[in-house]
């Protein structure tokens, strides 16, 4: 599913990631532990197709993250940091855009909005702005575009930061059952505890 072969990624003459080698098969659900500032950002963006890496090899459900970045990122789902999300657009308008880019009739999207909106105590009724989003609401957003299109593999940088520890558990119960439904995750996290 994930193979990572001898990975860097080098600024100047700062390494921020350096000779990484790993394996995550499918069904896995795997956590990168660390420090803030030690890569983890960093990796993903590289897995994800995002940063080019200075050196080594990534390859993600059989294909070259480097020779095939877009059709890798149809087959994947990636939790961005909340910062990443359109601020001027409602919940459910961000995520009608991200279902149309991936593909999804707007039928199956109002079906699957309302789903992931029930799962995680979501009003994407409201008239409520992105930007005017508590963190844990704008993490719930960025997990809900994350696995809108039902994904093989799912990416989630940091997801328990800034949560409240009943969203946190409602995030936890998510990834459970989505692992448990065959999802292969990689998610890091700075929170020993996560």
């Amino acid at each position: 599913m994930i193979h990572v072969q001898k990975l860097g990624k080098r600024y100047g003459e700062c390494w921020a990631l350096q000779d990484m080698t790993f394996e995550v098969r499918a069904g896995e659900f795997v956590g990168i532990l660390g420090r803030n500032g030690a890569g983890k950002t960093t990796l993903v963006r590289i897995l994800t197709g995002q940063l080019a890496p200075t050196t080594g090899e990534a390859e993600i459900l059989g294909l070259s993250v480097a020779a095939r970045p877009l059709e890798l990122r149809r087959r994947i789902g990636v939790m961005p940091e909340p910062t990443a999300l359109l601020d001027g657009l409602t919940g459910a308008q961000y995520l009608h855009f991200v279902g149309r880019i991936h593909g999804l009739a707007p039928m199956v999207l109002d079906t699957r909005i309302g789903e992931l909106g029930d799962l995680l105590e979501l009003d994407f009724r409201s008239p409520a702005r992105i930007g005017d989003y508590s963190v844990g609401m704008k993490k719930k957003v960025a997990l809900c575009a994350a696995v809108l299109h039902a994904p093989e593999l799912l990416f989630l940088d940091e997801p328990f930061e800034g949560l409240d520890p009943v969203s946190a558990e409602t995030l936890r119960g998510l990834l459970e059952s989505l692992r448990d439904h065959g999802a292969t995750i990689l998610m890091t996290s700075h929170l020993l505890g996560t």
